[in-house]
């Protein structure tokens, strides 16, 4: 786990957001938000290497279980219902799952803002994100010795 995650210093979901915001690598606003479009290569990397972290198995969401497992390295004091509440606080289409537009949205703050995000900077923040969420993707396939499957798997799409 990252350092960041160390300890019991997190009690609530505002904390719990603001420790990870402070230790993304990315872009601070001035109210202390990730600021996505003024985040460079290396801070979306992180982003997406923290999201990864964070889905245990793999397949591209963080569940609440997953959740849970990461509140409780924050802090083991934290119990389901903080793990529910910012699962309803993340979880924007009320899926069931969380995924990395919804945990940028989170990290942004982009979900208590009024005003939406043009178009078009949202699509170039998605394109960002997905490009680097695949480049780990075909790290990961590297390691494991299963680029090839990997790269027919994305050129089937």
């Amino acid at each position: 786990e990252r350092l960041w995650i160390a300890g019991d210093r997190a009690a609530t979901t505002s904390q719990i957001r603001n420790l990870y915001q402070q230790s993304a690598g990315g872009h601070l606003d001035a109210k202390g938000n990730l600021d996505i479009k003024a985040t460079d290569q290396s801070g979306i990397n992180s982003i997406v290497e923290a999201f990864c972290s964070w889905d245990a198995n793999g397949d591209g969401t963080i569940e609440s279980e997953e959740l849970a497992r990461v509140l409780h390295v924050l802090n083991p004091r934290l119990g389901k219902q903080t793990v529910e509440a910012l699962c309803k606080e993340i979880d924007r289409d009320a899926n069931g799952v969380i995924d990395i537009m919804e945990f940028v949205g989170w990290l942004s703050g982009e979900h208590t803002k009024k005003a939406k995000m043009k178009k078009s900077a949202k699509e170039d923040q998605e394109a960002k994100l997905a490009q680097s969420l695949h480049r780990k993707r075909a790290e990961e396939a590297r390691k494991l010795n299963v680029q090839a499957t990997f790269e027919e798997a994305m050129h089937t799409f």
